[in-house]
């Protein structure tokens, strides 16, 4: 496949660290953005059924690990407008009282070092809720989702899962994790099918695809209690099996975009699953010029109970 080209670098990148070397330490600028709307309430009341997740801390709400790789050795593949997603993801998750460590360029071997650095931290142990975000290029390999790296690596996806493990990942243990890969699951473009021949278009003019041509490269403890190997893990995507997702040149990505704005507006009143139906919905919606969609996708891993962000609002 021939890849689209790509080369673009705005305000946010330079602000991202290339390199996960030395001590860990939060995002501490400030990024505008639209306010988030606040709870009034933790909420919970009205889930007596399945339980929600605990969301109450003023200093220790959550964890948001964001990488967002954009430059790759063939460099007219750069990522367009992805620095639109890290704004926008950074301000978002500010506004939910979020402990943020957000990164730019990576290799492989940097990221799972990020990675075991993050989880292994003060900052998770003490957190009630972790969210990752990895944006790259991604692709489906005989069968396999795989995702690309800055030195032009690749990964099977579910490596990266497997990181969250019980064995892996013990101070998550019983806590809500989401994982976002807002990226390619195929090189296929979803075109889909006429709808009593009525035009539902919304065209957006200048989306290009995020994937990468066919190659390929190739702790602590376990606690006490018997729990799954793997529990309590969202894991979202911008995409269903098989094709492409699509990234406005000047906006960013559709399935960020659209999260962060369905989360501004929903967040203090609704729980994860429902914004991630709303962002799926609003995110079909969309066309590219040659009438391409997508349509969003999360896999519940033993996410038992509802997460509610409530922002703004705190037990303590």
């Amino acid at each position: 496949m021939t890849p689209s080209p790509e080369a673009s670098e705005g305000p946010c990148v330079s602000k991202l660290r290339n390199e996960p070397l030395g001590a860990l330490t939060p995002y501490v600028g400030v990024v505008d953005g639209p306010e988030v709307k606040k709870s009034k309430k933790i909420h919970g009341g009205d889930s007596a059924i399945l339980g929600t997740y605990k969301m109450q801390s003023r200093f220790n709400r959550g964890v948001l690990l964001m990488v967002n790789i954009m430059d790759y050795p063939d460099q007219n593949r750069r990522r367009i407008g992805a620095e639109k997603d890290s704004k926008s993801l950074i301000h978002l998750f500010q506004e939910l009282n979020f402990t943020i460590f957000p990164y730019g360029n990576v290799n492989q071997d940097q990221f799972f070092k990020l990675l075991t650095m993050v989880t292994s931290s003060s900052y998770v142990q003490n957190t009630e809720c972790f969210v990752m975000v990895l944006m790259t290029h991604g692709n489906s390999v005989e069968g396999k989702e795989k995702v690309e790296f800055r030195d032009g690596s690749v990964v099977d996806m579910q490596k990266i899962k497997d990181h969250f493990q019980t064995a892996k990942c013990p101070y998550l243990v019983n806590k809500p994790k989401v994982l976002m890969f807002p990226f390619a699951r195929g090189d296929e473009y979803d075109l889909g099918h006429p709808k009593n021949q009525g035009n539902l278009m919304e065209p957006v003019y200048t989306a290009q695809e995020e994937k990468w041509p066919d190659t390929q490269t190739e702790g602590i403890p376990s606690p006490s209690t018997n729990v799954p190997s793997l529990a309590d893990t969202l894991v979202c995507y911008a995409n269903t099996p098989g094709y492409v997702t699509h990234r406005d040149l000047d906006t960013g990505s559709w399935y960020i975009q659209k999260f962060c704005q369905v989360m501004a507006d929903h967040a203090h009143d609704t729980d994860l699953e429902d914004i991630l139906k709303k962002t799926s919905e609003a995110v079909g919606n969309k066309r590219t010029k040659k009438g391409s969609m997508q349509t969003g996708a999360y896999d519940n891993l033993g996410f038992n109970k509802k997460l509610y962000f409530n922002p703004g609002f705190f037990n303590e």
